[in-house]
């Protein structure tokens, strides 16, 4: 992982081990080098080391986008690489979508509240 990324970017993905593994087989069509014997080993160890955090670490909104925010988004990630992000309203769209496809827990009924938040509250600068 580290011949081509910081560490930062590896401790900031906070992902389960099916995310992990997705991201991992992302990285070996994208010309990562992954011996087989490595491939269950790395994955434990990215698993164990940088996985979810509890939602109960984070302050808990009662209802509305909020909380939609910070159940499905702050169980993975800290807030300043969301707010780094700086979408436009589908660069939201296309990076929910990619969460939700990656495990994030976002309902169908979610998904536009989400979206509309992230867009409304970090805008392009």
């Amino acid at each position: 992982c580290l011949s081509c990324h910081e560490p930062d970017l590896i401790v900031q993905q906070r992902l389960t081990r099916t995310g992990w593994m997705r991201s991992v087989d992302k990285m070996v069509r994208w010309g990562a080098t992954v011996e087989a014997a490595e491939r269950e080993p790395m994955l434990d160890y990215l698993a164990a080391h940088f996985a979810q955090k509890p939602v109960s670490s984070h302050i808990v909104a009662t209802s509305g986008s909020e909380a939609i925010y910070k159940r499905a988004c702050l169980s993975c990630h800290e807030d300043d690489i969301i707010e780094s992000q700086r979408l436009a309203r589908a660069g939201w769209v296309r990076s929910v979508e990619k969460m939700m496809r990656w495990g994030a827990d976002v309902p169908a009924a979610d998904k536009d509240p989400l979206i509309d938040y992230l867009a409304a509250r970090y805008p392009p600068r």
